[in-house]
């Protein structure tokens, strides 16, 4: 419920249910999948990769990663919108990885993207892509 959105922190209303509800989990892994970005360094191109690497790029990827991490860590995703940038490497792993954070920092001032009128909830539509994110997480805590 909505009020109940207030009294908890985002971080905690968003694995709501995961434990008990496959629904749940499921759609947490998807927030976090859109959350989640993976892309090539930029000295390389995709032609460069066999059709194996090119499998790390892909959503396809991206979504086994999600299913298999704790709830914790997928809240942690959400929060975090981390973009994992791949280079190729002679390594076993085919793959060095640079990690970049894009954390949603304002999302504990619901403030700021929700009012609450007598017809309900309303949430904003800011113009940085960074509050839009913020938008789209207290969007699927309303929705628990």
């Amino acid at each position: 419920s909505s009020s109940h959105l207030v009294s908890l922190p985002p971080r905690l209303h968003l694995k709501d249910g995961c434990s008990s509800n496959l629904r749940a989990r499921k759609e947490l892994e998807a927030l976090a999948a859109r959350s989640l970005t993976y892309t090539l360094h930029q000295a390389h191109t995709a032609e460069e990769l066999s059709a194996e690497e090119m499998f790390f790029l892909s959503e396809a990827y991206k979504s086994q990663v999600v299913s298999v991490i704790s709830t914790a860590h997928l809240v942690d995703v959400v929060m975090t919108c981390p973009s994992v940038r791949l280079k190729p490497s002679g390594r076993d792993t085919g793959f060095t990885a640079a990690y970049q954070f894009h954390p949603l920092k304002a999302l504990h001032y619901s403030r700021d993207h929700v009012i609450s009128t007598a017809k309900g909830m309303v949430l904003g539509r800011p113009q940085c892509p960074q509050r839009q994110r913020e938008v789209e997480v207290l969007r699927f805590c309303l929705a628990k």
